[in-house]
C-alpha cells in the first residue's frame, strides 16, 4: 500500500511543490507473520486479506498446524441466502458470510468463521469465491506454505458464494480451479479457512 502526499516548501519568497510517496507492506509482505499471530495473504479483491495460521479444527503448535482439519461441517440447508453467483463471483464475502450464519447453527461453516476469535480479532468471515482462488495463488508464500492441504486427494476449500439454491462454490486446491458442491452434503471433506479484512 502506498500513500502519495502533496508537499510545499517555502523559503522566503521562493516556493516549490512536490509529492512524496511512502509505502508500507503489511506484516513484511505476502505470507508474512503479523504481530497478532495471523498471516497476511496479500490483496484479495483490492483489500488486504488476512488468515488464521491453520484451517478449522487445527491449531498452531509453534512448529506447524497440529490436530485434524474439521471436514464435517455443513454449508447449510438447500435454501437461497443471497444473490446467486452462477458464473462469476458476487464479492462481499463479509456481508454474505454474516447473512448465511444468521440463518441458524445448521449453517456451520459461516457460523464457525463468524464466531472465531483468532489473534484477539473477531471480524472473521467465510471468504467469497475470488478470495478462495486468491488464497490458492499465495498458498506457498512465506508462512502460508504448508498450512493449506496439499496431501489429500481432493483438497476442497469452501466459499460463501452460492452457485444456486442448493450448491455453493468451492476452491479446488489440487488444480487451482473452482467447483460446486451441495449445501447440505458432507459426502466429501471440505476445509474452512476464514479470512478478514481491516474495517
Amino acid at each position: 500500500m502506498s500513500i502519495t502526499t502533496p508537499n510545499t516548501v517555502t523559503v522566503g519568497t521562493y516556493s516549490t511543490a512536490f509529492n512524496s510517496t511512502t509505502s508500507s507492506v503489511f506484516c513484511g509482505g505476502v505470507g508474512g507473520l503479523c504481530q497478532d499471530g495471523t498471516l497476511y495473504a496479500g490483496q484479495g479483491g483490492g483489500k488486504p486479506l488476512f488468515v488464521p495460521r491453520c484451517d478449522a479444527g487445527q491449531a498452531w503448535n509453534g512448529i506447524g498446524c497440529a490436530g485434524t482439519r474439521n471436514g464435517t461441517m455443513r454449508w447449510g440447508d438447500n435454501v437461497q441466502v443471497g444473490t446467486l453467483c452462477p458464473g462469476v463471483d458476487c464479492g462481499n464475502g463479509k456481508a454474505r458470510s454474516a447473512a448465511i450464519a444468521a440463518l441458524g447453527p445448521q449453517f456451520e461453516m459461516a457460523t464457525y468463521c463468524e464466531s472465531l476469535t483468532e489473534g484477539g480479532l473477531t471480524d472473521w468471515y467465510l471468504p467469497d469465491r475470488n478470495e478462495i482462488t486468491h488464497l490458492y495463488s499465495v498458498r506457498l508464500s512465506g508462512y502460508l506454505a504448508g498450512t493449506f492441504d496439499a496431501v489429500s486427494s481432493n483438497p476442497y476449500y469452501v466459499s460463501s458464494a452460492e452457485y444456486d439454491a442448493s450448491k455453493f462454490w468451492i476452491g479446488l486446491f489440487k488444480s487451482g480451479g473452482v467447483g460446486i458442491h451441495s449445501k447440505d452434503s458432507t459426502a466429501f471433506p471440505m476445509w474452512v479457512r476464514c479470512v478478514r479484512t481491516p474495517s
